[in-house]
């Protein structure tokens, strides 16, 4: 454990230092030359894993002090027993993989098999661990075990009070998919402010069937571990839906949901996401679906809640929040990305397109060549915009003809300029007459501020 961590310590001073990891790997060989290369391995992944975490906090990752900062200082202060400071900082040890620390099966039990230096013997030490539940992972691993699987598993030891405890992380299973998105899809969005969660279900065809919310804000009064018990009952509660539907479900992509930041004018819901992550309750939600053979499809956010309060809300009439969630259940759908269909489609257009030039071939009235020609131009604008199936819409004029297919970002521009209409910023069915009908004239045609649906 002495020789895992100082490696662990010295290769994560070495990445500090801009070397590359296979430079790593050899320093950390000719400095620790009683450390098993497969140590070696698992110490330095861990030192990078270490730096990222460190980097992502924004934390100087030259100020780290292994074994805790206030560890360190309860030490000085003689606060800290000096021997649970060691346990922190050097009382680890962990495997990636399983040539280094394996379990082995004997008939009197289940035993781990530990290699330490290269001078010593394998220790070997049996295993103390219950069955908690029919649940309990553990039956899984032993029953893989016993199976004769050669599967990697991860095996973490550290000591705690004078005794040595191992933790064990390997990857289960997962059953075929049997649902998928070929029945619709279940969108969902999640909503800091109400904290709720939105679900819209959707047909195979992109249209609305039902929707729901689940609300959240009852989760902050609650302990770190009756959050945690409270949100897998709430990812249970999503997956039934799913089973009973029939449906697949679409979430945001983690990686590109807003986090905020410092300065942005937005404290208070800062403070709200803060005590709710969004990754807990997505990665639930993912990992269920994979254990009960659900699919699970991942969209990028962007845009989902201004298209869908300026599109559906007022089509459908329907809030924001249930309007993103439809959005983002219909871009997990793809309709517009199905190869097949777009195939069919492009096929079809062309064929209606040979016919058309064979009829004006044939055509002699140079009126009636017209109308063909009006089509066939318009059948090579809908092969050009299947190739490009760009979201966003082009060649739009703005006031006073001003072009605005060059601006990047036309739906925060049509959202502003809606938007300001609205007495109440959460329900835009009344503007449904201007999106849906087209009747512009009744807000350009006033020299005012008009408000739609009465007077505030």
């Amino acid at each position: 454990m002495r020789l895992y961590n100082s490696a662990f310590r010295y290769a994560y001073n070495r990445f500090l230092d801009n070397y590359s990891k296979n430079e790593v790997y050899h320093l950390v060989r000719q400095v620790f030359k009683d450390l098993p290369s497969w140590y070696v391995n698992s110490a330095i992944e861990g030192a990078v894993e270490k730096l990222k975490s460190i980097k992502s906090q924004g934390i100087n990752p030259r100020k780290v002090v292994f074994g805790g900062k206030k560890n360190f200082e309860k030490l000085c202060k003689h606060h800290l027993v000096e021997r649970e400071w060691h346990e922190r900082r050097k009382g680890r040890l962990v495997s990636i993989g399983n040539p280094n620390m394996k379990f082995v099966l004997e008939n009197d039990g289940i035993y781990l098999q530990i290699t330490s230096t290269r001078k010593r013997k394998p220790i070997k030490v049996r295993v103390k661990r219950k069955v908690k539940s029919e649940k309990d992972k553990w039956i899984t691993f032993i029953s893989m075990l016993l199976e004769g699987k050669k599967f990697p598993y991860t095996v973490e030891l550290k000591k705690i009070n004078g005794k040595i405890y191992g933790f064990v992380s390997f990857q289960i299973p997962t059953p075929e998919v049997k649902i998928t998105r070929e029945n619709g899809v279940i969108g969902i969005d999640i909503n800091a402010k109400p904290f709720h969660l939105a679900i819209a279900e959707i047909n195979k065809d992109g249209n609305l069937i039902s929707y729901k919310r689940i609300k959240l804000g009852y989760l902050n009064n609650f302990s770190k571990n009756r959050k945690e018990y409270e949100e897998w009952l709430i990812a249970h509660k999503i997956i039934n839906l799913a089973k009973e539907k029939n449906k697949a479900i679409v979430i945001e992509n983690i990686e590109n949901l807003p986090k905020g930041k410092r300065g942005d004018g937005k404290k208070k819901l800062r403070k709200v996401l803060g005590r709710f992550s969004y990754e807990r309750i997505l990665n639930k939600i993912e990992r269920l679906c994979k254990l009960n053979g659900i699919e699970i499809i991942k969209v990028n956010p962007a845009w989902t809640s201004v298209q869908g309060k300026l599109k559906y809300s007022p089509q459908l009439n329907i809030d924001k929040d249930i309007a993103g969630a439809y959005v983002i259940g219909r871009r997990g759908l793809r309709l517009l990305k199905d190869k097949r269909f777009l195939n069919y489609l492009e096929l079809s257009l062309k064929q209606r397109q040979k016919e058309l030039e064979k009829k004006l071939k044939k055509e002699t009235n140079k009126y009636k060549q017209n109308p063909i020609k009006i089509e066939i131009n318009k059948i090579k604008r809908d092969l050009k915009l299947i190739k490009s199936l760009q979201s966003e819409p082009e060649g739009l004029l703005g006031a006073y003809g001003r072009n605005l297919s060059n601006q990047k970002n036309l739906w925060q521009t049509l959202e502003v300029a809606l938007t300001t209409l609205l007495p109440e910023k959460r329900c835009f069915s009344p503007l449904k007459p201007i999106l849906v009908e087209g009747k512009w004239e009744r807000v350009v045609g006033r020299l005012g501020p008009f408000c739609l649906g009465g007077p505030k």
